[in-house]
């Protein structure tokens, strides 16, 4: 059977319209969204502005955090001069104590990139509303990186001294007396 060239002329024509269209919708939807970069007048950032303010708290209970490591390793320090004065072999505690402290040192260090990056808020005004989507993204991913980098390096830090802790605590542990 046999189409007439004008039949095949209007389907080629449909085929290749329905083909440009899907190119370009796939083009726009790859497309960087330059739009999106500022907020619209309506455009519900909220999450953007929530997740920024909850990023602050954060950093403040991370910085109680790292404080409260301060105080645990002049708490193990004592530990360790007592253990010391009692004649004991403290060289695994301090070593381990000096992990410990270099390893807070370079959360803080973290913690303060952290820090930073939430003062200069890019993409946020002075009140945490957004301005610029994007790099607001950019802020709360960079300091979500520095935070996790700090929480990471105090957790395992933390871990290690108190395993070094229980290690000597059981290899000193007092002996009782033989009851008669």
């Amino acid at each position: 059977m046999k189409t007439s060239p004008l039949i095949s002329k209007i389907v080629t024509t449909v085929l290749s319209g329905l083909a440009v269209l899907g190119l370009s919708a796939a083009a726009f939807a790859w497309a960087p969204d330059a739009i999106a970069a500022t907020p619209a007048p309506g455009e519900d950032y909220s999450h953007l502005e929530m997740a920024y303010g909850n990023a602050q708290v954060a950093l403040k209970g991370q910085q109680n955090r790292i404080d409260l490591a301060k105080q645990i390793a002049a708490n193990v320090q004592t530990f360790i001069d007592a253990q010391k004065a009692n004649g004991k072999n403290t060289s695994s505690l301090d070593a381990a104590l000096a992990n410990y402290r270099a390893q807070f040192a370079s959360a803080q260090t973290a913690h303060d990139q952290a820090a930073s990056v939430l003062s200069t808020h890019a993409g946020f005004d002075a009140n945490g509303t957004v301005t610029d989507s994007t790099q607001a993204k950019q802020t709360l991913r960079l300091a979500r990186d520095h935070m996790r980098q700090a929480r990471t390096l105090i957790a395992s830090s933390g871990r290690a001294l108190h395993a070094a802790l229980r290690v000597f605590r059981q290899a000193n542990r007092p002996v009782a007396a033989p009851q008669p």
